[in-house]
């Protein structure tokens, strides 16, 4: 329907039209009718097209008298879609086709009505079908039903309410949501509180509301809009409205909100600040210009760092080991090693008065080592054990069965522990640290007793003594790996600062004896230190006692890279400019700041080099926001000549703070700095065949104002006020000296 209704719209209006090859024989132009042609002669051959130049688009004359072409009456029994029965055989010759120059030559131009072509527009804007109108005209009639058309002498009634957006170059997209909640709560007293005065019913009702919205898109085919509102964060209110002009207009490009301010940078003066202000790019010829104007929220900083690596030079006791967090789980039998991964229980018992956990249990555990007839040994600890988490509480190392936990272990804390070893034999089940024998209670087996001594006077107890104590903390994580050219250096020492590593036994040299872990910032002896070269199996008891003695002491040199920069604290927010290595970096893509604490975090340390240089803009927020101040910027340049081969410039930044209408505190003086430049270039100048000279010059110049008002307090002295009044009772009244004269007597 909607196609018909369109036909019978264009019917109104004369269908001029130019047609090629192939050419309809059913139109037949009503200027030039042909004579039906005779049975008996041949159809003669049409005269050629005139020389006439063939007519492209030309607009038709002002009247036409009726249409240029008719549609031919069909034979009986066709219809608009329906084939006419086929002809009887004629014995008339077949007719030569014409020639489509000459019937092209009697056509005139299309016809194009901007008027029809708009309401079609607004009507499929609308969501209507086209040519719903069905307007009739002297075409014919109109192709629609009986049935469609109704006839009414009433008034015409209105349209529907409806909410019409000009969908033409707009698209918006909307989210957000409005939270409102409701809280009532009532607290009533069993007796009236008569003494205090408080009643014996209060109700407190409580509204909170939350409302996040963020709008983004375009409104039209220039105008973008961006808005992010969020009451539930502080500061989170970024509106910004960007106006987008086509190449050749004036107006490039105006921008408000939350947008990025900046100049075009020239040798001495440039500016790129995110505030909250406008910015436009003016175009004209070769005249560009581009203004700014904002309101600072902060006063603007600037620091610079070389690389993130910084040298260090410590010395590490022998003493200063890591206490009570590597315990040795094969209970000093590599050959139970590796242990079946995720076969170990670990169990802790915290000894807390008045602490309970509703996942503690009450074990009896002993030690691995069988003492006494029927492996049933005295070394036992009966308490409430905790189950610990892997990977959240501990970690192990199955091939080297060493395991580490997370947080330092206090003294009086007990730690037992189960597995599968690599004969998939359970722990519980075996009676000897010494070999993998059966026998055993079937109890958790201790590898920390409480106070880290023996549970009874015996030598044959193990448990107590599997702390590791040759793993040592650097002080820095991320440490520069060593790169074989004295980038890292660690050497064991005497006290006396004379190496002593190589000459011990067992050795203690790194890299033979010594391992490192760079990233963690922890070495690791292979073995301990012993007490004497000749007895290299016996650790030292003074170094590993509980009370130590230091005998020796690390010398470690070493580069670490850190990722995590101190700028200064209350940052203002969003106000932030990072450049490393002259490329911008992004917020939250390539760092993450603090505002509050004045941190920055690189995600990628690995891409700051050793001579690579960062440096960041920011701006610092004063106490309680009294610094307001107001930026005024604007760049104007010409350009002319070949390619814009000479040009001028001149380029201003003002910013003043708020002058105080009242005479300000010493403290509180607005100030203001005025920046002004004016630069010339000439690109591309040839002198001679084989040389060309760019010159280019520019003056520039800042003055500074640091007391705008005229006059300022230093003190109002209203600290230091004093009122001295005199007493109403004539007791209190004496005898003064007259100035100027004797005193008068006291009945004058």
């Amino acid at each position: 329907m909607a196609s018909l209704a369109l036909l019978a719209g264009l019917a109104a209006y004369p269908a001029l039209a130019q047609f090629s090859a192939p050419y309809d024989p059913d139109f037949a132009s009503e200027k030039k009718p042909e004579p039906a042609p005779q049975p008996s002669e041949p159809e003669p051959e049409p005269a050629p097209a005139e020389t006439a130049p063939e007519p492209a688009f030309v607009a038709p004359p002002a009247e036409v008298e009726g249409p240029s072409f008719r549609l031919l009456d069909r034979p009986d029994g066709a219809g608009f879609l329906t084939p006419a029965p086929e002809p009887s055989a004629s014995t008339e010759p077949a007719r030569a086709p014409r020639d489509p120059g000459e019937v092209r030559a009697g056509m005139t131009a299309a016809q194009y009505d901007a008027a029809r072509f708009s309401r079609v527009r607004e009507q499929v804007d609308r969501g209507e079908e086209p040519g719903e109108e069905r307007v009739s005209g002297p075409g014919g009639p109109l192709l629609v039903d009986q049935q469609d058309v109704s006839l009414s002498t009433s008034a015409p009634q209105p349209p529907p309410p409806e909410v019409e957006l000009p969908t033409y170059g707009t698209s918006l997209s909307v989210t957000g949501r409005k939270v409102i909640g409701f809280n009532f709560s009532e607290k009533r007293f069993l007796n009236s509180q008569r003494t205090t005065g408080r009643p014996q019913t209060t109700n407190l009702v409580e509204i909170d509301q939350q409302l996040q919205l963020r709008m983004q898109g375009k409104v039209g085919p220039k105008i973008t809009v961006n808005v992010d509102y969020d009451d539930t964060k502080l500061n989170q209110q970024d509106i910004s409205v960007v106006y987008q002009g086509d190449p050749n207009e004036v107006v490039q490009n105006v921008s408000f909100g939350d947008i990025d301010l900046s100049l075009p940078a020239t040798e001495f003066v440039s500016y790129n600040k995110q505030l909250f202000g406008i910015r436009a790019d003016v175009k004209y010829k070769g005249f560009r210009s581009t203004f700014i104007g904002s309101r600072t929220k902060g006063q603007t900083k600037t620091k610079q760092f070389t690389g993130n690596t910084q040298f260090v030079a410590t010395d590490v006791s022998d003493i200063s080991y890591i206490r009570r967090q590597y315990y040795d789980a094969t209970f000093a039998n590599p050959s139970r090693l590796p242990i079946r991964a995720g076969s170990e229980r670990v169990f802790l018992a915290r000894q807390e008065i008045g602490a309970n956990n509703l996942n503690e249990q009450t074990l009896t555990v002993d030690d691995i080592v069988c003492q006494g007839v029927g492996c049933v040994d005295s070394s036992t600890f009966t308490g409430k054990f905790l189950p610990l988490v892997a990977g959240q509480d501990y970690t192990i190392d199955y091939a080297k069965g060493i395991i580490q936990f997370r947080n330092q272990l206090l003294p009086q804390y007990v730690v037992a522990i189960d597995y599968l070893d690599n004969l998939n034999n359970p722990l519980t089940t075996q009676s000897s640290s010494h070999t993998l024998a059966g026998g055993g209670s079937g109890r958790f087996k201790l590898i920390k007793t409480p106070a880290d001594v023996p549970i009874v006077s015996s030598g044959t107890e193990a448990g107590w003594n599997r702390e590791m104590k040759t793993f040592y903390s650097i002080g820095q994580n991320q440490i520069v790996r060593d790169n074989g050219r004295g980038n890292f250096f660690l050497r064991v020492l005497d006290l006396n600062r004379v190496e002593v590593g190589p000459g011990l036994n067992p050795v203690q040299k790194y890299t033979d004896t010594i391992d490192v872990d760079f990233e963690n910032g922890i070495f690791r002896l292979r073995q301990p230190f012993s007490v004497t070269n000749s007895s290299p199996s016996t650790p030292d008891p003074d170094v590993y006692a509980q009370t130590p003695i230091s005998k020796r002491l690390f010398r470690v040199e070493y580069n670490f890279r850190f990722k995590t920069f101190f700028l200064e604290p209350n940052l203002v927010v969003q106000s932030e400019i990072v450049i490393l290595d002259g490329q911008k970096l992004t917020r939250n893509v390539d760092y993450f700041i603090d505002y509050e604490a004045g941190f920055i975090t690189f995600f990628n340390p690995d891409r700051i080099g050793p001579a690579s240089t960062i440096d960041m803009s920011f701006e610092v927020a004063p106490f309680a926001n009294l610094n307001n101040d107001t930026l005024l910027g604007a760049r104007v340049s010409h350009e002319w000549g070949p390619d814009g081969k000479y040009s001028v410039g001149s380029t201003m930044l003002y910013q003043a703070g708020a002058k105080s209408p009242t005479v300000p505190q010493i403290t509180e003086l607005a100030k203001s700095l005025l920046v002004y430049e004016f630069d010339a270039q000439a690109k591309r100048i040839k002198i001679g065949d084989r040389l060309i000279m760019t010159l280019a010059g520019e003056f520039a110049q800042s003055r500074q104002n640091l007391n705008l008002n005229p006059f300022a307090l230093i003190d109002n002295m209203e600290g230091i006020k004093q009122e001295d009044s005199a007493s109403t009772l004539a007791a209190q009244w004496q005898i003064a000296s007259n100035p100027g004269a004797v005193a008068a007597p006291p009945t004058a």
